[in-house]
């Protein structure tokens, strides 16, 4: 059941993925770099409103349900009416403060798209309840197939777009009826009971509920605060927005490894400081650190590489000089890739306002990196202040990991790994191609990458099992991998 679910929750965020992808290109390609990054920026900042929104509800709201079992369908009724109430109040603050909004950012009409892309928040927030109510049961199937069918209206309504004439306001509308969609779907499998809310439960919720929502509020800020000063403080060419949101969406291509081992990383272990197993404890910690540096490294280097030719292959060679800003942004969210699992552990381990206090400390740091180096040198100077915040982040939640949990990696598997993406990194620059033969040259260095490290040792063929996340007893795998999907400290 635990492995069934969480290989369709992966097909699933892997559609949502590359559906992403497939819109970011069309709208890169349609829009042009001036107008794509006015939907960019106003996309991060809806997307941080609905993930501040939600106040950590849907994780609570997945832990709470088997926990008052009897109770389930008042459980579900009180997240549902608590995500609606809230998303309508910000509804309202936000439709207020758009004009606000639309001068910080110097959107023009921006004030009318603001308020387009708000009309989200309210479907959103009971989207958002549904899925905890399908975490909560395990109903990952249906889950699965919710956020498939998102992704497949976003991707088709912006298709339609590209027939009927691609607009920002009309790019905002698709986003509208894309939850639609998925919530329509989701209502019809999974009809609730017609209860009252049970406002008993209330406080429970908002206890369980309080630390993911600041961690999901103070994350996202940290993620987007490169873009947001850029787009506040930068007055030249608009162009420079385009490209840096276009960079962004690849460079967050990092984040994945997170999304994917955070949960299952967190339950772990839970499962076996539960047990006060340390020697467990550190193998768990050791197994995700590793599968992170394998997979990030080739693929950092690489991008590091060919960064102006991986933005002409995929938005048009007006967006090339994006290239010197994807460099930076790479480097930056492959440390964050490291730092979120960081923050999983600790959390795991009690320490969870140790992890949130690094992230709310390095908001500071980065806004003022950011009024340092935007005026000066642009989106370079974004991408900049981003990368060396987290720097400094991993350096901290490293440092007190490494307290709390000893080595996070085995020194012979970093050398292996430095080696290994040396060595394609020097075959890279001996084989030169063009278009889309980039993309057959990286699948090519890439099963380089893995070969030699089979030869260095450092691959087996029992590798899976090494990583050992669904190892252990029944018990432990329901506990651990069964509830994973709802429960990601760091988003």
């Amino acid at each position: 059941m635990a492995a069934r679910g969480t290989i369709q929750l992966f097909v699933a965020r892997g559609c949502v993925l590359v559906g992403g992808y497939i819109i970011a290109v069309t709208l890169a390609r349609g829009l042009g770099p001036a107008d794509y990054g006015v939907y960019g920026v106003i996309m991060s900042v809806l997307v941080w409103l609905e993930l501040a929104s939600t106040s950590g509800i849907p994780a609570a709201t997945s832990k709470l349900i088997p926990e008052y079992e009897t109770r389930a369908p008042e459980v579900e009724q009180t997240a549902m009416a608590f995500l609606l109430a809230v998303s309508l109040a910000l509804l309202i603050l936000c439709w207020v403060l758009a004009p606000s909004l639309a001068h910080l950012f110097h959107i023009e009409a921006g004030i009318n798209l603001f308020r387009i892309a708000i009309l989200d928040l309210p479907l959103y927030g009971v989207y958002n309840a549904y899925q905890a109510v399908l975490n909560g049961h395990r109903q990952f199937g249906t889950l699965s197939v919710g956020m498939i069918t998102y992704s497949l209206t976003k991707v088709g309504g912006i298709l339609l777009l590209l027939l009927l004439g691609l607009s920002i306001s009309g790019a905002l509308v698709v986003n509208v009826f894309a939850t639609v969609g998925a919530l329509v779907y989701i209502a019809s499998r999974v009809p609730l009971k017609r209860v009252w809310p049970a406002y008993s439960l209330l406080v429970p919720m908002l206890r369980l509920a309080l630390p993911y929502g600041l961690a999901m509020a103070a994350v996202q800020v940290l993620l987007n605060l490169d873009l947001w000063s850029l787009k506040s403080m930068w007055t030249d060419k608009g162009e420079v927005i385009g490209m840096y949101v276009a960079s962004l969406n690849i460079s967050r291509m990092m984040t994945v490894v997170p999304t994917v081992l955070a949960g299952v990383l967190f339950a772990s272990l839970c499962w076996a400081l539960a047990r006060k197993n340390e020697v467990l404890a550190q193998n768990y910690i050791q197994a995700a650190m590793r599968f992170t540096v394998v997979v990030l490294a080739p693929c950092c280097l690489l991008m590091i590489q060919h960064a102006e030719d991986l933005m002409s292959l995929l938005y048009s060679s007006v967006y090339r000089p994006g290239g010197a800003y994807l460099r930076l942004q790479v480097i930056a969210f492959g440390l964050f890739a490291m730092f979120d699992l960081l923050g999983n552990a600790l959390g795991a381990a009690g320490n969870y306002y140790r992890a949130l206090s690094t992230v709310i400390f390095l908001i500071p740091v980065e806004l003022i990196l950011n009024r340092l180096l935007i005026p000066q040198f642009g989106g370079m100077g974004a991408a900049g202040s981003v990368a060396l915040t987290m720097c400094i982040g991993i350096c901290i939640m490293g440092s007190v990991a490494y307290y709390r949990f000893g080595p996070l990696i085995k020194l012979p598997t970093l050398l292996r790994v430095v080696v290994a993406s040396a060595l394609i990194a020097l075959l890279s620059k001996q084989l030169t191609v063009v278009g889309s033969w980039l993309l057959v040259k990286f699948v090519v260095l890439l099963a380089g990458y893995v070969l030699m490290l089979a030869l260095l040792g450092e691959l087996k063929g029992d590798d899976l099992k090494g990583f050992a996340f669904w190892d252990g007893d029944s018990r432990g795998e329901e506990d651990g991998a069964g509830k994973q999907p709802g429960i990601q400290t760091f988003p």
